[in-house]
């Protein structure tokens, strides 16, 4: 497991964590969505608090149960004992130093039903985790002066590649050397989810006619998995040159 530090914004609190962090919570209830945050629940044995206790209030509201405690000079929420498991400690990921939000798993709970939801939430214990997501990875070089048209379908064709089943998110990012060089980032569920549930579905048809007369070569899609503990790496998991 890897060490982390985190604490408040303004610094009065600090606690370090020692986890291996691939996936965290997004709740939609009243309170989490007010406050932005990204849950990861551990065992009190790998927590440690290591300043800001006096510097800290507390609130309890319905059950009671939960106990969300804030900086009592930034207002910011780093941690707090959860309702779902009030023998554990909550943390925020927002307040992890050098944590990137778009480099985990980030899994939906639906905290407006809590007294449902909880009994398949999937950081409970018993509960197999679901596999790590698969990255699909393209390199897209352009035919010159094409640029404003690539962008604009895209923008149509986002939505979608957005309604497959499988799919989680996507990036594309132009290349700050190559003007006509883009970087295609997409997380599936699973490799089929790409190679034979995209590929195999009417959708397909509509994304190719919108895109791929613009790529000049054709690109090579690669497929990669997380590599835990080594944040910010990209492990390759399969490599291919099926058309994306």
């Amino acid at each position: 497991m890897q060490t982390y530090s985190g604490g408040c914004h303004c610094g009065r609190v600090r606690f370090r964590l020692t986890a291996d962090i691939t996936t965290a919570t997004v709740c939609n209830c009243s309170m989490c969505t007010r406050k932005g945050i990204v849950h990861l629940v551990v065992e009190p044995a790998q927590f440690e608090l290591l300043s800001g206790e006096a510097e800290l209030s507390s609130y309890r509201f319905n059950t009671g149960v939960a106990e969300h405690r804030f900086c009592r000079q930034c207002g910011i929420h780093p941690f707090y004992t959860p309702r779902s498991d009030p023998g554990k400690i909550d943390v925020n990921v927002r307040c992890l130093d050098g944590v990137e939000l778009d480099e985990l798993d980030l899994r939906q709970f639906d905290g407006r039903n809590w007294e449902q939801a909880i009994a398949t939430a999937h950081w409970q214990r018993g509960t197999p985790p679901a596999p790590p997501p698969v990255l699909e990875l393209a390199v897209l070089d352009l035919r010159p002066g094409t640029n404003a048209d690539f962008e604009a379908a895209f923008a149509r064709a986002q939505s979608i590649i957005a309604s497959i089943p499988g799919y989680q998110r996507h990036a594309l990012r132009r290349c700050a050397e190559h003007e006509s060089r883009y970087l295609l980032l997409v997380w599936w569920d699973t490799l089929e989810s790409h190679t034979v549930g995209f590929r195999g579905s009417p959708q397909y048809r509509e994304w190719r006619a919108l895109l791929h007369h613009f790529y000049d070569p054709f690109p090579a899609v690669e497929h990669y998995l997380s590599l835990p503990g080594l944040e910010g790496e990209l492990g390759r998991a399969a490599t291919s040159t099926v058309r994306s």
